[in-house]
């Protein structure tokens, strides 16, 4: 802008052209999944709105992800609310709406019928672990739930539309997915932000790389690197796992480790140990084929001398069996003296369980019914710290 005189004035504008890729309308009064959703589409690259109101208008958005929440702090879909989704599906748009009350319990609206959904019973709190379907999109995804977990409606599938996730025990349907040809519908009584991130592909951006696929929304990266490690800060010769926590249809990995026991590693889960004290950087590219996507982590590993207190020989004797197991196994801590602290923890860090071991010997860990993954077992005392990566099938 200018004007007479000599004066000037700029500004940066940002201009959407088209429709914006996804509007979060967030009613739920937690509002446990709505931040949640939007990170995920922040990391992959996917242009997004949050409002925790009704808007006044629907049609800039090609899709709208809802979330009602669960009892007592859940929201109920108006009539009014209802219709004006359904003339937004009616006009070939996307939703995506979950609650835990809204598909059997509450009144349905003009919208609930174009979700193929039929609310089955009420349910309970029993939500455990939720499972993706064979041959869906889902497929291989194992979710450990830890969100609002009161009154779940228990749903079951109408025509042609596809269950997504069932509940571990008791077994019902908890997601569904519906292709209406001029529109599509995710109908889930779960709450995506109590989701706890896996291994493999149970990864929430990865489960919501599935949704905006099946969605068909623009704007979308293909690849999301990222990764995760057991522990940052450590001691020289003790070992750490990095964890692979990437987005999207990845088929190969190559790590890079500098100064680190190897320096690469094309494995999707490396374990690798720093013996000189500093500070390192961590980088992952992960390809599907024909697209590829870097993470770089700078000083993202802290290696202390932890002079007086690091026994390499004693560290290296932990070791468990049988690895991989169902559940049951066996921590060796030979030449350990004094008592530690053993952990199991899910690949996201979440605690499992941990009990105290004194001296060395040989101790069965039984973990009965835990998910199939990639898990991290910690062995701690006044000496040392000790990973060891554990998969359970």
């Amino acid at each position: 802008m200018s004007a007479n005189g000599g004066f000037e004035s700029y500004v940066t504008v940002t201009i959407t052209i088209g429709q914006i890729p996804v509007l979060i309308i967030d009613l739920d009064g937690n509002h446990n999944s709505g931040p949640v959703i939007q990170n995920c589409l922040t990391n992959l690259s996917v242009s997004a709105d949050y409002l925790s109101s009704w808007p006044l208008v629907l049609g800039p958005y090609q899709s709208i992800f809802i979330c009602l929440g669960t009892y007592s702090s859940n929201a109920v879909l108006t009539e009014a609310q209802g219709n004006a989704l359904a003339s937004f599906l009616n006009a070939g748009g996307k939703i995506y709406m979950e609650g835990g009350d809204t598909w059997a319990y509450n009144t349905a609206t003009p919208v609930h019928p174009m979700f193929m959904i039929d609310g089955d019973t009420d349910g309970s709190g029993d939500i455990s672990t939720l499972n993706g379907m064979a041959q869906t999109m889902v497929d291989g995804m194992s979710f450990s739930f830890s969100g609002d977990n009161s009154y779940i409606d228990r749903i079951l599938p109408l025509g042609s539309a596809v269950p997504l996730f069932q509940n571990s025990s008791p077994q019902y349907y908890a997601a569904i997915a519906y292709d209406g040809g001029t529109y599509k519908t995710i109908g889930s009584s779960f709450e995506f932000g109590g989701l706890q991130d896996g291994s493999n592909r149970s990864v929430k951006d990865s489960l919501m790389m599935q949704y905006i696929n099946f969605f068909g929304l623009s704007g979308a990266a293909p690849l999301l690197a990222n990764f995760l490690a057991s522990d940052n800060e450590v001691c020289e010769f003790e070992d750490i796992i990095f964890t692979d926590f990437s987005a999207g249809n990845v088929i190969s990995w190559e790590w890079s480790f500098p100064g680190g026991d190897p320096e690469t590693s094309t494995e999707q889960h490396p374990v690798v140990t720093y013996r000189v004290p500093g500070i390192y950087d961590v980088s992952l590219t992960v390809s599907d084929g024909v697209n590829t996507s870097t993470s770089v982590k700078n000083a993202f590993i802290v290696v202390d001398n932890c002079t007086g207190t690091t026994d390499a020989g004693r560290v290296n004797s932990i070791k468990v069996y049988p690895n991989p197991s169902n559940g049951r196994f066996y921590l060796l801590t030979d030449g350990v003296t004094g008592e530690s602290v053993v952990s199991l923890r899910n690949a996201a860090g979440l605690e499992i369980f941990s009990k105290f071991v004194n001296g060395s010997g040989v101790t069965e860990l039984n973990c009965p019914g835990i998910a199939p993954g990639v898990y991290i077992i910690s062995v701690e005392n006044r000496d040392f710290k000790k990973f060891l990566k554990m998969i359970i099938n």
